[in-house]
């Protein structure tokens, strides 16, 4: 699911000095890794939120990652280690937002079965 401001002016009045489209993605990782959203060619993501839950099923370990294609460059906000059947939640605010560059990927990764991994990420790009 998408949302989206369908007024731009309105929603860009109330951030003076930015003239950028909302981001929002949201996804669940369940013994993998799935790519929230990828920086398109040109752009600059500027990461406002970042909403992150774990239901561990099994003792594993999950993370939140901004990546690009080397990864001494990939950062780990978030990585959740916990036992059977335990729950997780973090919120991250960042003001003044997060600049992420062109190319770069926000990923969800589940360590096994039995853990489930869901986050999402507002933002806008410019």
């Amino acid at each position: 699911m998408k949302f989206r401001e369908d007024n731009q002016v309105r929603w860009v009045g109330t951030r003076p000095g930015h003239n950028g489209e909302q981001v929002f993605e949201s996804g669940q990782a369940n013994n993998n890794t799935v790519i929230l959203y990828t920086v398109p060619a040109g752009n600059t993501l500027y990461l406002c939120l970042v909403n992150y839950s774990v239901y561990f099923g099994i003792a594993n370990t999950s993370k939140l990652m901004y990546y690009d294609g080397t990864p001494a460059l990939w950062r780990t906000p978030i990585q959740m280690s916990g036992p059977v059947a335990d729950n997780f939640g973090q919120v991250f605010h960042y003001w003044p937002p997060l600049e992420l560059p062109e190319g770069y990927s926000i990923r969800l990764f589940s360590g096994g079965v039995g853990l489930l991994v869901t986050g999402s990420v507002f933002g806008w790009i410019e």
